[in-house]
């Protein structure tokens, strides 16, 4: 019997059907015969979704072993026992979902805080690991900035929208929307936000609503760290005419990508002081009347942060991309990517002299008295003595992504990408004995040997 080429198509397409599925489906093809070949093609892939298992139960999915995890969880007793150390408490995992892994991880005011790719903040007792409270900053993917710090408050930028958290329990204190994208960090005083942005100005904000108080054009877009900072006065001071104490002015610090440092009033577009750099710089951190400014020429700045006189620079060997870890007698310079130095930095006294320079150091981890705990790149736990300038002791800690450079106290906290942090304390706290230095009269230059 004579057949169409269209009706030997249709025989083929049953046959294959009937071979994948194991089902006769020619009285349901033959239906389709007024119906165009894709209709056909659909017939045939849906039958090989059938035979396939569809319908069965999912596969589990089973997540990749963190093996950095297990390496950071299993730091020899032994090696924390000879440096003094002891595991305080770990955190076998924050609860990050198979996506998501930590973007920073920072110390302040005893707890420790993680934000992750998908912008969700954990604040984790720093005592214990207890995790206190998580905050969505974000319901999309966004850029968000380091922290900055006011009274017992967190600030962030997170896309175009400053953040103002409550430390103790993740509330939302202030969420402004801005209208021009920014690039620095934001912080703010009792009554204005202050950042930077793209456009090349400088932002002074109303708290509530982000109304513009004053702006200021830059040469080029700030960048970084900012700050406000009032110098502390020696003694309270009344002013005679309303009896009440003299309040120092308060002044804003910023910084712009060819290395400017700027510091303005905070009630008005007025410059106090303006100091330009010959390399770009990460920001700018003031303490102690001491203005911090490290630099991609080499150079460390520090200035007297009322009037801008340089008090000293410290000329490292490499450009510095990233800002000091500030502490009580010492500061800490990451040099390029391949050493950390510790400089004095006494308050009031021209100083900046080199006290150690650890090669392939990374960041400090945390001081106890005298001795100070550093990260290498290669993970070696190192103990140096600020006193001595010696190294102490060095030891392997597998499986460390992320570090906390702790200022505050002797904790020292160690972390991986996808969540899981160790915490280490000293068995003893060790006291701090310093002899007084000298002070020096002229601004010195100290150099990298």
């Amino acid at each position: 019997m004579y057949k169409s080429k269209q009706q030997d198509q249709i025989d083929a397409d049953v046959q294959m059907t009937n071979f994948v599925s194991g089902r006769n489906v020619r009285r349901f093809s033959n239906t389709l015969w007024g119906h165009s070949k894709p209709a056909m093609a659909l017939l045939v892939t849906l039958a090989i979704l059938i035979s396939s298992g569809c319908g069965r139960p999912a596969p589990k999915i089973t997540p990749p072993v963190d093996t950095a995890a297990l390496e950071l969880l299993t730091i020899p007793r032994v090696l924390l026992s000879r440096a003094g150390l002891h595991e305080e408490w770990n955190l076998p995992k924050v609860s990050l979902g198979l996506a998501q892994k930590i973007n920073q991880i920072f110390y302040w005011d005893g707890k420790l805080f993680v934000i992750d790719n998908y912008c969700n903040l954990y604040a984790i007792d720093g005592k214990n690991g207890i995790t206190l409270w998580r905050r969505s900053l974000s319901q999309i993917q966004a850029t968000c900035s380091a922290p900055e710090f006011y009274q017992d408050h967190l600030l962030f930028v997170v896309g175009n929208t400053i953040m103002e958290i409550r430390a103790n329990d993740g509330e939302v204190i202030h969420s402004v929307k801005l209208n021009f994208s920014p690039s620095t960090t934001v912080t703010r005083n009792k009554d204005s936000y202050f950042l930077g942005g793209h456009d090349k100005r400088f932002y002074c904000l109303e708290i509530e609503g982000g109304i513009k108080n004053w702006q200021s054009i830059q040469p080029s877009t700030p960048v970084g760290h900012v700050q406000v900072y009032a110098e502390p006065l020696d003694e309270k001071l009344i002013d005679e005419a309303t009896g009440q104490p003299v309040i120092p002015f308060e002044k804003i610090f910023y910084t712009d990508e060819t290395g400017g440092a700027y510091v303005s009033l905070t009630d008005k577009r007025e410059k106090v002081w303006i100091y330009e750099s010959t390399g770009k710089t990460p920001g700018v951190i003031v303490d102690k009347n001491q203005c911090f400014l490290p630099s991609s020429d080499t150079i460390l700045y520090c200035f007297n942060s009322s009037d801008g006189q340089l008090r000293w620079r410290y000329m490292a060997s490499k450009p510095l991309f990233e800002m000091p870890a500030l502490c009580n007698e010492y500061l800490y310079q990451s040099v390029g990517f391949d050493s950390l130095v510790c400089l004095n930095r006494q308050s009031n006294v021209f100083d900046g002299s080199e006290v150690w320079k650890l090669n392939n150091g990374k960041t400090m981890l945390a001081e106890n008295g005298p001795l100070c705990y550093a990260l290498t790149y290669d993970n070696e736990l190192t103990i140096m003595n600020n006193l001595t300038g010696q190294h102490q002791m060095s030891f392997y800690v597998p499986g460390v992504e992320m570090a906390v450079a702790n200022t505050k106290d002797s904790m020292i906290f160690l972390a991986t990408r996808r969540g899981t942090i160790v915490a280490l304390k000293p068995n003893r706290q060790e006291i701090f004995h310093r002899a007084t230095p000298v002070a020096q009269n002229d601004a010195t230059e100290k150099t990298a040997q």
